[in-house]
């Protein structure tokens, strides 16, 4: 059975057609016949479902080593219980490979809140953790059971806890440098995505909490021009890594995205790098990809690094249109003498009416963060010496 639905079947007559089919072979050198669709239907009703939960998860967890999972109940399609009603399933999933590590059905006579804990017990490695749940979840007895299993929490934040949604929605955003930026289409719609996470020295109002972190989801239908925006804010108890040099991003962070459901994860390990987003660093992996270079380091990426004058942007929503001149200024302002003596034209992106929108410059460093050339990996026709005038 496990088999045929890991190859697509859905149905306990595709299941039977699947061993009749693909299995009649090995079935047959155990001395049994592929069995008939009603067979399949009658060992599954003998069957415990909670047990076979158990070991299913536990066979899941052997076979997996979870550093984040998430907490997530829906209501199964195309099944109901004995009462006529849909069946509503509570499952742990590991972030890195989808695997689900336990399960648990939640009765019409309970609720996912009373199910958090059982569900978790089932897995007996818990410690450093990160565990994601959505705003139902967000519950003082959830953080401190965690904090008792040695696992970390995000949380999303909502109604059902209103004072620290007030805590979390007044706090000063738009001086909160963004951790994460990505840019993406689906169904239909460009989507941009942006993290902020901040340290409250005053504290935040929620047991073991860290650190806030707001998330702000901008979409559009594509080909049109006006964005609709939500944000959402959630706490964690994950911490920054220190750094003598000042506050740097935190280690492996994932937020919940409110409206697909999915975990947005900071993008990279070092945190010591500087802040890139999502859509960066994709596109710094896919030029040595091209090239045939399967295995990248982090280092490597890092030898370059794109310069923004308007980086003010992301944090005003704004945007302040100047000419080449000025632009061309500015970059060499932000980068200075040396760097600007090494950087490379990258190109630029035109928007409406051919008009140039955003230009595009790369300086590599060696490891002494002195300007070098650009290495063979990002060589090519569109990448040549930038020229700025004195």
């Amino acid at each position: 059975m496990l088999c045929s639905v890991l190859a697509g079947a859905k149905t306990l007559v595709e299941m039977a057609e699947w061993a009749s089919d693909t299995a009649r072979v090995q079935l047959a050198a155990l001395g049994i016949g592929a069995p008939h669709a009603t067979t399949i239907g009658r060992v599954l009703e003998r069957l415990d479902a909670d047990t076979l939960d158990r070991l299913a998860g536990a066979w899941a967890q052997a076979r997996t080593c979870a550093r984040a999972i998430a907490i997530d109940g829906k209501e199964a399609r195309g099944v109901k219980n004995g009462g006529g009603t849909r069946v509503h399933l509570m499952a742990a999933i590991d972030h890195d490979t989808g695997a689900v590590l336990g399960q648990v059905d939640v009765g019409i006579k309970t609720n996912e809140i009373s199910l958090f804990r059982p569900l978790l017990e089932t897995i007996p490695a818990l410690n450093g953790v990160a565990v994601t749940a959505d705003a139902l979840h967000t519950q003082t007895g959830h953080a401190n059971y965690l904090a008792g299993r040695g696992a970390h929490y995000v949380l999303t934040v909502k109604g059902n806890q209103p004072t620290l949604n007030t805590q979390l929605q007044s706090l000063p955003w738009n001086k909160v440098r963004a951790g994460d930026r990505s840019l993406a289409t689906a169904n239909g719609r460009e989507i941009i995505r942006t993290v902020k996470c901040v340290s409250v020295a005053a504290g935040i109002g929620f047991p073991n909490a860290e650190q806030a972190v707001q998330i702000t989801r901008k979409s559009r239908p594509i080909g049109t021009r006006a964005w609709s925006t939500e944000t959402v804010h959630a706490v964690t108890s994950l911490w920054p890594v220190p750094d003598p040099s000042g506050p740097r991003d935190i280690s492996r962070i994932w937020v919940l995205e409110p409206e697909e459901a999915h975990y947005v994860e900071v993008p990279y390990r070092t945190m010591a790098n500087p802040s890139v987003s999502l859509w960066e660093h994709k596109h710094a992996l896919a030029r040595p990809h091209e090239r045939g270079i399967a295995q990248v380091d982090e280092a490597a990426l890092f030898r370059t690094m794109t310069v923004s004058f308007a980086g003010h942007h992301r944090v005003m929503d704004s945007r302040t249109r100047v000419d080449e001149q000025e632009a061309l200024a500015w970059v060499r302002a932000v980068l200075g003498d040396e760097w600007a003596a090494g950087a490379y034209w990258q190109g630029l992106l035109t928007g409406l009416g051919a008009t140039a929108q955003t230009l595009y410059f790369r300086v590599f460093l060696n490891e002494d963060y002195k300007a070098c050339e650009a290495p063979a990996i990002f060589s090519g026709p569109e990448l040549e010496p930038a020229s700025f005038s004195a």
